[in-house]
């Protein structure tokens, strides 16, 4: 066996490389909570139990979900990185620059066309990924997705965009899509709530395997929705599904009046998240500083440090308990004003020491 892993399902027994460990870690966490003690994980709710060898980790330990530490070198931290010239390209890019987790989009963020990726290109992906170990990954659905309009063209857009993110993340073993909630211009609740639930229950019902719809919080500005975590919460509850999760953006929880410039604050977000939503449905955090002061609702990212979140607050963050043990992914404006570059993401690991 060596540095494999035994993982003892209750069909049979199954060997898996330990280069996918953290993924193994990762995904059951996502889709049920899981607790790890001694050389075990267990994953609640459910009839598996994950047996491993001690040298497949290195002597790392891991605690319970409620209260897990990951060693800082454990850490996943990664970036948005573009796939111009082909899928596997944007594992290259994660590479030069540091990261060891990446967010993708599949296509032109602001069009509506889709690409076709052939199988050739998948296959180098996920096989640069695993040889690289750059994991997990996400697509971010398009900016011009919006599931909570009343329009019946844009719908029909959205809904075929959101299920076309879906299927190639399932062929590239992504965790999921991570999309906007959207903007109404009416109060949004009771029955609108409710068709929004159905739309996003369609679109889990066409969708491949165990690939996660993942909201991300918006910032607050306009008619957008999704802004709180009591909002956050309330669609989790609707929906109900194991396939459901979110994916938190300081920038827009600080715009939204979500304080994270100290440890002290950090602690209570942390609890509030586990109040509202439940630690084990949040799957990403898109680590960016904010430009605007905290809440002023307005959507601008700012380079880690030099923003008014600040050094502190991303310490913070990276050092709670909660927050620890899930991916960093980065959307800031970078040094050259052209994305998330080395100089962020070194930052990043340089305070998560």
């Amino acid at each position: 066996m060596g540095r494999n892993l035994i993982i003892s399902v209750i069909f049979g027994q199954y060997v898996i490389p330990s280069h996918v460990y953290f993924r193994l870690v990762f995904t059951c966490r996502c889709l049920l909570g899981v607790k790890i003690v001694s050389n075990k994980i267990v994953v609640l709710g459910k009839a598996l139990h994950c047996l491993y060898e001690y040298d497949a980790i290195k002597g790392n330990t891991y605690e319970s979900i409620g209260g897990n530490k990951m060693k800082a070198d454990n850490h996943r931290i990664g970036a948005h990185q573009s796939i111009a010239g082909g899928l596997s390209k944007s594992i290259g890019r994660a590479v030069e620059i540091g990261a060891n987790c990446l967010q993708i989009f599949s296509s032109a963020p602001q069009r509506w066309d889709s690409v076709s990726h052939t199988t050739a290109e998948i296959e180098a992906f996920k096989k640069a990924s695993l040889e690289k170990d750059v994991h997990p990954v996400f697509i971010h659905a398009k900016y011009l997705v919006n599931l909570g309009t009343d329009n019946a063209f844009l719908l029909e857009k959205s809904i075929s965009a959101v299920l076309a993110d879906m299927k190639l993340a399932h062929a590239i073993d992504a965790v999921g899509v991570i999309v906007h909630f959207g903007s109404h211009p009416l109060l949004w609740g009771g029955v609108k709530r409710k068709i929004y639930g159905q739309i996003v229950r369609q679109i889990l019902s066409e969708s491949q395997g165990s690939t996660k719809f993942l909201f991300e919080n918006s910032a607050g500005g306009g008619s957008t929705i999704g802004t709180t975590l009591e909002e956050l919460g309330m669609i989790a509850g609707d929906l109900n599904d194991d396939r459901v999760g979110f994916c938190l953006d300081t920038c827009h929880a600080f715009a939204m009046g979500y304080d994270l410039r100290t440890e002290d604050v950090v602690s209570i977000f942390a609890d509030q998240v586990e109040k509202q939503i439940g630690w084990g449905r949040i799957c990403a955090i898109h680590a960016n500083d904010s430009m605007g002061e905290l809440g002023n609702k307005r959507d601008r990212h700012d380079n880690i440090g030099k923003g008014k979140i600040g050094k502190e607050g991303f310490h913070a963050l990276l050092h709670e308990k909660h927050f620890r043990n899930v991916p960093f992914l980065l959307e800031t404006p970078g040094k050259e004003h052209s994305g998330p570059d080395k100089e962020n993401i070194d930052m990043l690991w340089k305070l998560s020491r």
